[in-house]
């Protein structure tokens, strides 16, 4: 007996066994969903740019770092454009919009021309104060305060634009998270990194209570200007956590019911509804609960998954229930229906849910964290869909009162058997004719695949007239943009930043920078410590221009610093830490696709390296640098994920077929559509980013799927007939329509996502569902031309009992 048939004869022991023992069964696995839905209150939602990095990462390690010394680098930036900018009607609205922002619970601090700092000299004296520190009292003072404010190149696209229309408004949050209620108060000054680096980071449902009290507080100044905008790294994640949320709940819906509706169409009965939602929404339950259990917090990729898993267990649900709807219409017994169906399908299934997980399973050696998380959980899903299909699924047919009626009606309408048939008579007769219209098309896919181009600007997943996107192009054409990047700088030596060397190097790098250009990314602001001394030196210069200088004297520094720091401004603690050890150089630039980060930050290391000289340390960091780090990480995985799924699916393909000649050509079918998907990405011009990256390792999977249903009862009917174009028609006769509905089924779990509102998702959905039906035209056309052709034996011929009595589906 071969090993094929002595695993179907114990699955089919299996089927029986389950089916008498249905009760304790049931009892266990609702003790087993029971327990790991218990852990799904504790679930949390993640959408920030550093959590697409994994926690162990150099890089990630280094931003917390930064953070911990400094705090957050980010901020909400508010742009205003009134009539007139230093109208007292503005500016005293603008002083009433300043004080109610501040008073906002976990906003650390707000800065605009209220409290910009206006640093000056009288006699020996320097003074530190708010630009509006004394309030004027008519128009000619209100002049002065302009004239001054235009006149302040730190204020300069920060406070004020250029044109001196637009006035900027920077709303820096807590860093850490109120639940931390007993840290030390004093976030960053005198504290090392060591003190703060264990304290937890703020936490995306505060940042969204806080962008939401900032929209309430907007909201009662609407008519401060006629234009608004409200841009920044944290707005941007906090839309985006409301539309995931929002799309979550929205995908599930619209995925069941689409679901329901085609099991209906299919069985006609409520037990082919009931059956396959029950299994699904068993496994998703259970996935989510493992993921809540672990720590691992719900993602744009991740939350990918129920739909994944719903068309994963509802199409084994079907393979199953048709074999199972079909023996029972014709043996009148429900518990040998139970075990043909199990032994005739539970071989297929487990192996299409190893070559699923297998594709998902590349995934988990990613750099991106978020990918791999689908490489961790995506099996895992896959896995329990496999556990709830063999062992819940004929634990519920033997328990539920399912009533026999003929069922042979219900095995399609004739037309869509002869269409089938038809499909599958026009490939075995005219096998090259098929094999060279494929490799037209897999070689127009090719030059496609070709114009692919990476990106990642979560800026473009939003629709063009989004807010969040018109506030930040806004900013990146009237301010210094929203976007920055950090040069950390290290000397290793108490008040190494007193030594005029390093802080001329500083003011060469920074010269050098502006002119460093990648498309339109370039330096729109630099701010660092040099401009403090510079500005210290010239109010204690009389205030005169020509002393806005960096002195050579290291003694005339230290001084200088202490002045400031005596004048009671605490300014420096967010520029340099209390031993003037190491110190933070913000280059605000442009929000863009983070493709162009990578060669602009490698050039700005060049830079670096260049003009600071070797006796201090120094690195980039920051949310842009990460993001940038980001699509570098996914190209790697794109080249990577591929090559581990055809490497762990192929073995597999080899396996069930028993020949190693027939999976090879098995895989030709799987690899089709996913080259084929690539060419549409190519020609329609749709970017591969983090999510469309997920398409071709989850496609192969899945489209392996109906690959390994046609091969298996192919196999089983050439050995009987020895003729592999009867072999082909007997089994589009038995499993064409099931191979179709779940087809149907799979692609429209994933169709689900064109209805999302950004349109990384939509594309994801189009993708993956082209990918499938591609798939399914593949297995009817493709595989029958090359078996016909190869003409290759999979099997032994021998008889095999029940098949003539038409028992196989």
């Amino acid at each position: 007996m071969r090993i094929h048939d002595r695993i179907e004869e114990q699955m089919q022991n299996w089927g029986r066994f389950a089916a008498k023992r249905s009760i304790w069964i049931l009892l266990a696995m609702s003790l087993f969903t029971g327990y790991f839905g218990s852990h799904l209150s504790s679930l949390k939602l993640e959408a920030s740019t550093e959590s697409f990095v994994r926690e162990d990462d150099p890089e990630r390690i280094r931003f917390n770092e930064f953070r911990a010394a400094f705090g957050r680098e980010d901020f909400i930036l508010i742009l205003l454009e009134p009539e007139n900018v230093f109208d007292f009607k503005f500016i005293e609205r603008l002083r009433a919009l300043h004080e109610e922002l501040e008073s906002i619970d976990q906003i650390n601090e707000v800065d605009s021309l209220i409290n910009a700092r206006n640093t000056y000299g009288v006699g020996d004296e320097l003074i530190v104060e708010d630009l509006f520190e004394n309030w004027p009292e008519n128009q000619a003072e209100l002049e002065v305060i302009k004239q001054r404010a235009l006149a302040n190149p730190l204020y300069e696209n920060v406070f004020i634009s250029t044109d001196g229309r637009v006035a900027g408004m920077m709303v820096e949050t807590d860093a850490y998270s109120a639940v931390d209620q007993d840290a030390d108060a004093l976030e960053g000054f005198g504290n090392t990194p060591e003190e703060n680096i264990n304290r937890e980071f703020l936490t995306g449902p505060e940042l969204s209570t806080i962008i939401a009290a900032v929209d309430e507080t907007l909201a009662r100044y609407a008519d401060i200007a006629p234009v608004i905008h409200v841009a920044g790294q944290p707005v941007m994640i906090s839309k985006i956590r409301g539309l995931m949320s929002a799309d979550m709940q929205r995908f599930m819906s619209l995925s069941i019911l689409v679901v329901a509706a085609l099991l209906y169409l299919l069985f006609r009965r409520v037990s082919g509804v009931f059956l396959p939602i029950t299994v699904v929404a068993s496994s998703v339950v259970a996935t989510m609960g493992v993921m809540a259990a672990s720590g691992t917090s719900l993602s744009l990729p991740t939350q990918t998954l129920p739909s994944l898993l719903l068309a994963v267990g509802v199409g084994s649900s079907v393979h199953m229930l048709s074999i199972f709807y079909t023996a029972y219409a014709r043996t009148q017994n429900k518990m040998d229906a139970i075990a043909h169906a199990m032994g005739h399908a539970g071989l297929p299934i487990a192996m299409t849910a190893l070559t699923t997980a297998g594709g998902l399973l590349s995934f988990m050696r990613a750099e991106l964290a978020l990918i791999a998380d689908v490489g961790i959980f995506g099996p895992i899903g896959i896995l329990f869909s496999l556990l709830y299909t063999m062992i819940l699924l004929p634990a519920l047919l033997g328990v539920l009162p399912i009533r026999f009626k003929d069922d042979r009606r219900s095995e399609g309408p004739a037309i869509l058997n002869r269409v089938l048939l038809g499909v599958g008579d026009f490939a075995t007769q005219h096998p090259k004719s098929i094999l060279a219209g494929a490799a037209i098309i897999v070689s127009m896919s090719l030059m496609g695949a070709m114009k692919i181009n990476y990106s990642h600007n979560p800026l473009h997943w939003f629709e063009e007239d989004e807010p969040i996107r018109v506030a930040s192009e806004y900013a990146n054409e009237r301010m210094a943009g929203s976007g920055g990047v950090e040069l950390w700088i290290k000397t290793g030596t108490e008040n190494g930043f007193h030594d005029p060397t390093l802080l001329h190097n500083i003011e060469a790098f920074k010269t050098e920078a502006f002119n460093v250009r990648v498309g339109p990314i370039t330096p729109l602001k630099i701010i660092s410590i040099t401009d403090t001394v510079m500005e210290i030196n010239q109010a204690l210069n009389a205030n005169q221009p020509e002393y806005r200088v960096i002195p050579d004297d290291r003694q005339l520094i230290a001084q200088e610093f202490l002045l400031f720091e005596n004048s009671g401004s605490d300014d420096l603690e967010d520029i340099v830490d209390s031993q003037f050890s190491h110190s933070r150089t913000t280059l605000r630039i442009p929000w863009n696709d983070a493709i162009l980060f990578v060669p602009f930050f490698n050039d700005l290391h060049i830079v670096a390296a260049k003009t600071l000289g070797d006796n201090v340390e120094f690195a980039l960091t920051g949310l842009s640098y990460l993001a940038g780090k980001t699509i570098s990480a996914v190209i790697h995985t794109m080249a990577t994920s591929y090559i581990l799924a055809l490497v762990i699916i192929t073995p597999l393909m080899m396996l069930l077929i028993g020949s190693l000649r027939g999976g090879l050509v098995s895989m030709v079918p799987n690899l089709t559509p996913i080259i084929t998907t690539l060419g549409v990405m190519g020609w329609m011009g749709i970017p591969m980013d983090a999510f469309t990256l997920l398409v071709g390792s989850i496609a192969i999977g899945l489209a392996v799927d109906d690959t390994i249903h046609f091969m298996h009862h192919f196999q089983r009917y050439y050995r009987l007939t020895g003729d592999p174009r009867e072999a082909v028609k007997r089994t589009l006769e038995t499993t064409g329509r099931a191979l179709l509905f779940t087809s149907i089924v799979l692609s429209l779990g994933f169709f689900v996502f064109m209805f999302a509102t950004m349109t990384n998702l939509f594309y994801f959905g189009f993708l993956t569902g082209f990918a499938i039906i591609s798939a399914f035209v593949a297995d009817i056309l493709i595989t029958p031309a090359l078996v016909v052709l190869v003409r290759s034996r999979l099997g032994e011929r021998e008889p095999m009992p029940g098949l003539e009595q038409g028992m196989d589906q």
